[in-house]
Order: structure tokens, then sequence, then C-alpha cells
């Protein structure tokens, strides 16, 4: 059996994510940067679903390519050679009351990949009168406003009702960021170039009708939300920062806009909810390592994290 390793996307030396793999050849750990998203590959995947809790969630439908299985009593799944976008496999799993949880890998050919995916609840962040607009708050200080009269259905027709905002900030700072966010900090920028982001904080916002129908903003309008700032990243926080949108089809994350550092805030506006992300775009490097223990024998499936000292991010 070849050596096991952990492959890591990272921006100069900041950690964003990290996949479980086998020793690659190549040495040149360097990506081109328009990337291919078109080419495909079989890959096994696998893994485990967990609730904020850390406990198993059963019965969750998990996707991978074209093909779906369901989680078992411990959170399970598996796929056996499935075939997938060499460079942006998308694992996506949904489950009633939660947001979609997201993971994007790099696939190789023979050499199995295993995620965990820790699903966020649909917190309801308080109603809004679509005809007149407003702005519900949550204590996390995450803020969503709609102007008035600019929400429609799935069909684009006006919608006027009661809107319910659900919503979910996500803390860069967490321990388990590489697990509740969506994709793996990869992304496209205006110029279509691959880069890896430095988070400084992610929200999830879904709106629903009085009949659980889902809503989106309206064609020429904006939301405007508020994203709550870490007090560890208040400090070097740019004054504006680039806003990005996770694309569920590319398994990506798309450069759309910009928000403005408000006091202990980002705010911005949106043209759409799924999930939205404050990051600075940084080159895109790969590299793997190999990890051994005392022995000198390979470790299977370790958890690498690293720090750079000159930013606070791990």
């Amino acid at each position: 059996m070849g050596k096991f390793t952990l492959r890591i996307i990272i921006a100069l030396t900041v950690f964003s994510t990290l996949f479980y793999s086998c020793k690659k050849d190549d040495n040149n750990p360097h990506q081109p940067n328009l990337p291919d998203l078109q080419s495909r590959i079989s890959s096994s995947v696998s893994g485990f679903v967990t609730d904020e809790n850390n406990l198993p969630v059963q019965g969750a439908t998990v996707q991978v390519g074209t093909n779906t299985a369901s989680t078992d009593e411990y959170g399970y799944f598996s796929f056996t050679d499935v075939q997938v976008v060499k460079n942006a496999a998308l694992v996506t799993v949904t489950h009633s009351g939660y947001f979609k949880g997201m993971r994007t890998y790099i696939a190789e050919a023979g050499k199995p990949v295993i995620v965990r995916i820790k699903l966020l609840p649909k917190t309801n962040l308080g109603t809004i009168d679509a005809a007149t607009g407003g702005s519900t708050t949550a204590v996390d200080g995450l803020k969503v406003e709609l102007p008035a009269n600019a929400v429609v259905d799935g069909s684009g027709a006006a919608y006027t009702g009661p809107v319910t905002v659900s919503a979910k900030w996500l803390n860069p700072e967490a321990a388990d960021f590489a697990q509740i966010m969506p994709g793996d900090l990869r992304a496209l920028n205006t110029s279509g170039e691959m880069r890896t982001l430095l988070s400084y904080g992610m929200a999830a916002v879904e709106l629903t009708g009085s009949g659980g129908q889902t809503l989106q903003i309206a064609d020429g309008k904006k939301s405007t939300v508020s994203f709550p700032l870490p007090s560890t990243l208040q400090g070097p926080a740019p004054a504006s920062i680039p806003l990005w949108h996770f694309d569920e089809e590319k398994g990506l994350w798309i450069e759309e806009g910009s928000a403005t550092k408000v006091g202990d805030k980002y705010v911005g506006e949106v043209s759409h909810f799924s999930f939205w992300n404050c990051d600075i775009p940084v080159d895109f490097i790969q590299f793997n390592l190999t990890v051994l223990d005392t022995d000198g024998e390979p470790v299977p499936y370790a958890r690498v994290h690293l720090r750079t000292l000159s930013l606070p991010f791990t």
C-alpha cells in the first residue's frame, strides 16, 4: 500500500482546508489560474454527517455527482467509483430543518476521500413584511435588511406576504469552521481565476413565504447584510473586502460585490440569498506531505492544522 498523505490547499502558508488522499507524484505545487472545471474522473468518497452538537444525523440525503445515498444511524455515507468533476468534486448534504452542507475536494483516480460535514440548523431570525420591507437581527449581530416590494417566489412572481428569514452566521475563528463551511475556500474571482480565500465571516440566509415556499430577491433589487466581525479579526480587517457567494453547481465561491467595515461589522449588498462570505483572495497553492508516527510509519487520515505567524488565521 502506498503512503497516505494529506492534500492541503493553502494560501501562501495559510491553512484553508484539507483533503485526505494518497501521495502525489507531481512535485509542482502550482495550479493554473484558469481552472479546468470540465474534466471528470471516477472517485470514491465516504464520510460522516453530524449536527452542531457532533451527534450523527441519520437519514440525511447525500449527493455526489448524479448519485444519492442516505446516512445511516452513525451519520455515515459511502460512494464507490462515481463520476465527479476532477478539480471540484462536490458532496452535498440535505436534511429537513438544516441548511445544506457542502464540501468540495480535488479527486484523483484510485485515491479515496473522507469528509466530515456538520449541518447548521435553520435558525428563525425573524419575519419581515415583503410589501413594506424591514430588517431582523440575530443575537450575534447578523442582520438582514429587505427593501419594500423586493421579494419574488420561485416563478418570479412578486410576493407581498410575510417573509420568514432563516439565517446563520459562521464564525471563521470557530474550531469546527472547516466542517460547517461550504466548499473548501477555493474561489473564482471576477476574471475567472482560481484563488484561495481568507474568511472574515460567512452567513447562510434563506427566505420562505407563509406557505413554506422558497423566496428570493427580485431582479434589480438588493438586500443589505451585516456580518459580525470576531474580536480577534477586527484589528486586521481591511476597510473594504470582496464579497463571495457559494455556487452550488460549481462547488466554488464566486466573487460578487464588496462589503464595507462599519464598526465591528462588514456591511454589503447582495443580489440573492445562499451562503455569502467576506474574504481576502490570495494565490492558490497546493502541496502534499506525508504524516509519519514515531516509528516512521504513515498515519492514515490524520488531521493537520497550519498557522502562519504573520496572519491571524489557522
